[in-house]
């Protein structure tokens, strides 16, 4: 009983690092919810890490933290569907997440206390039978990805940048985009390569949906689109 009683301290005291850790997946959850279908599918690939490690700081199970990294992405995800918003996405996911610690902890250990009392999690929820929820995030996450082989240069990089690098923010990519078309000889300014970025979404979009990406924008799959045949250079995001 000593034992158990030591282990939920150690878990409580790391509770600040766990608000940390959500505070820095905050960014491209912002983007998510104001409808960037690139942000929250690259949100999807790198939040599960820092979830395991916050769950795992939680007192969970190691047998359970990857199990329970899903679930709360899970829940993640059916919120944004469902339409709405929240005022302070770091309070809110860090709740999710010490919810889902709680829950995970009880199945284990039957008298622990939920740790978010004020928000506990539905009797009736079995958050282990969200099979249906995890296969529509895979595919949807899927139809994203492979939109990616429709777009033109320099969309496609942009693209897959952001869905790979974390630090692949407006400006690190309006830098990268200028650096690339010197290499091109047609260098462009900061302008022209923020319009780049801002059409890159749209276009996914469309290509998703089905539309025809050539009827749409012409001239970005015309034969002397000079990105097509200058290889890029290296990418370097914000903080490096």
């Amino acid at each position: 009983m000593a034992r158990r009683r030591k282990d939920r301290k150690s878990w409580r005291a790391r509770t600040p690092r766990i608000e940390a850790d959500c505070a820095g997946l905050v960014g491209a959850l912002e983007q998510a919810m104001l409808g960037d279908e690139l942000a929250l599918c690259a949100w999807f690939g790198h939040a599960p890490p820092v979830l395991r490690r916050c769950l795992r700081d939680l007192g969970v199970a190691s047998a359970d933290v990857k199990g329970g990294a899903q679930i709360v992405v899970l829940r993640v995800w059916k919120f944004l569907r469902s339409g709405r918003s929240v005022a302070y996405e770091q309070p809110w996911l860090a709740r999710i997440v010490r919810n889902v610690a709680a829950d995970l902890r009880q199945r284990r250990h039957p008298t622990d206390e939920p740790l978010d009392a004020a928000s506990p999690i539905a009797a009736d929820e079995d958050p282990f039978q969200e099979v249906d929820d995890a296969d529509e995030v895979r595919h949807w996450r899927g139809q994203v990805q492979s939109a990616l082989h429709m777009l033109p240069q320099p969309n496609r990089k942009i693209a897959r940048l952001r869905l790979t690098k974390k630090g692949a923010t407006r400006r690190a990519m309006r830098s990268f985009l200028i650096r690339w078309s010197r290499r091109t000889g047609r260098p462009i300014g900061p302008d022209q390569a923020l319009r780049y970025w801002r059409e890159t979404l749209p276009m996914v979009r469309a290509a998703v949906e089905g539309e025809d990406l050539k009827g749409r924008w012409p001239r970005r799959f015309s034969t002397k689109n000079r990105w097509t045949t200058t290889p890029p250079p290296q990418f370097h995001s914000d903080g490096e």
